[in-house]
């Protein structure tokens, strides 16, 4: 099983994969294990239309979601329901990223990526009831306060700390004594402390409720992510009394999200940044050129023969080739300089800063040298390999990331067809 399906399958969040087919029809075309224990769906469903699986309204509202998607080049988040199989209603908040192909820059497929919120719109509804109950008896407040799981905080109209529920002793560490009184951006990560005083302050003006994430003082771990819910309380007469805060740890939450931006951004057998990350990257480089007109270079770099390693020796050897080769083109490169796999043992470098042709060639050179010096030795083998490299450097005002590419790869081509083991250089 790859790390990548053994992550997805693991994940908290229900994630499907949809193929954007002609007259941009949807299909489904993957979902992990949790969303087919979550919905009921099977494999069967694997490759039908939207309409097929959902009733009318649904799938048309679905339909809307995944078009606006594509047609704003930008993720979409979205309120949704469905049933599960022991018909329990489940509210959940989906985030729809569309997925583009290099070449045509049509969108070829939508990742879906599904959060049970369930949960937290019934916090929202006893948040709701007992601010309700607070202006009538603040006592009742505390009755509920006393038994939370998360977190619930009193400011007064300065931000001071007036309550804090029993929960901040086992969840933060601090009890009662340590934080009443205190002013409550002191337990927020300076870096975030605005943003939270201007949430708070806001909704005191306009009687609104706000949800933020960020960073909180912990005792021990100095500082975990948490996401807040305030609500400001009043009496009859419409004068503030306090805010209240519900807060809830989500550093598992952030640590995952974290993995999947590294996942979807590097290479898991090399560790070095993607095609994706790569092409992101070339288009900043681009446009920091235009701007400064400092040098830009892009390396091709292509193992020679690597079919016969993986025909004769197994494409388990032909990974661990492959990693290897990726930690030593690593150790070459500069410190802004970005080195990627774009696939099977083709590899890519941005060389930003380049001031004359014999700095790109001098790099693919000592590129060259680590790769080829030595053998490779995998599992008591001693593998030689050689490298084809093709050179891009930008001379032009302007240029864009697929002329630049493609140029790279004509000098790759040359290199290869003039006996290997060697480089050609191009102008752009």
């Amino acid at each position: 099983m790859s790390i990548e399906k053994m992550v997805l399958d693991n994940s908290p969040f229900l994630i499907f994969l949809l193929k954007v087919g002609k007259n941009l029809e949807l299909y489904y075309e993957y979902f992990n294990q949790k969303a087919m224990r979550e919905t009921g769906f099977t494999k069967d469903i694997i490759g039908k239309r939207i309409q097929d699986v959902y009733e009318k309204k649904k799938a048309n509202y679905m339909y809307h979601q995944c078009h606006e998607a594509i047609f704003q080049a930008k993720h979409i988040v979205f309120q949704d329901s469905y049933i599960n199989p022991s018909d329990i209603t489940i509210y959940t908040e989906t985030k729809l990223t569309p997925i583009y192909d290099r070449d045509t820059k049509q969108c070829t497929h939508i990742l879906a990526v599904v959060k049970d919120v369930t949960e937290e719109r019934l916090i929202r509804l006893e948040n709701k009831k007992a601010n309700e109950r607070l202006i009538e008896r603040e006592q009742h407040f505390r009755i509920i306060a006393e038994h939370a799981h998360d977190l619930i905080t009193l400011l007064d109209n300065n931000e001071q700390i007036m309550y804090i529920s029993p929960s901040h002793k086992r969840i933060l560490g601090f009890s009662q004594q340590e934080l009443i009184g205190k002013h409550y951006l002191q337990t927020v990560y300076p870096e975030d402390r605005r943003l939270v005083e201007e949430k708070i302050k806001l909704a005191i003006r306009s009687n609104s409720s706000f949800k933020i994430q960020f960073q909180k003082m912990h005792k021990t771990k100095k500082w975990i992510f948490v996401e807040v819910s305030g609500t400001p309380v009043y009496d009859e007469q419409r004068q503030f009394v306090h805010m209240v805060l519900v807060t809830r740890d989500i550093t598992k939450q952030k640590e995952y999200e974290s993995k999947l931006e590294y996942l979807a951004h590097h290479d898991t057998l090399t560790g070095l940044p993607n095609r994706y990350h790569f092409n992101e990257a070339l288009k900043k480089a681009i446009t920091q050129y235009e701007k400064q007109k400092e040098g830009l270079a892009i390396l091709m770099v292509d193992i020679d023969n690597f079919k016969d390693i993986n025909d004769q020796l197994g494409h388990d050897v032909g990974d661990m080739v492959i990693e290897q080769f990726g930690k030593r083109l690593a150790g070459c490169l500069r410190g802004d300089d970005l080195g990627a796999r774009l696939g099977g043992d083709e590899f890519a470098i941005i060389l930003s800063g380049i001031s004359k042709q014999n700095d790109a060639v001098n790099i693919a050179k000592r590129i060259h040298q680590e790769i080829t010096s030595k053998p490779f030795s995998v599992e008591e083998q001693e593998i030689p390999v050689t490298i084809s490299i093709g050179i891009a450097l930008v001379s032009a005002d302007k240029i864009n990331e697929l002329a630049l590419m493609k140029i790279a790869d004509m000098a790759l081509y040359e290199a290869k067809n003039s006996g290997k083991n060697g480089m050609r250089i191009k102008t752009a």
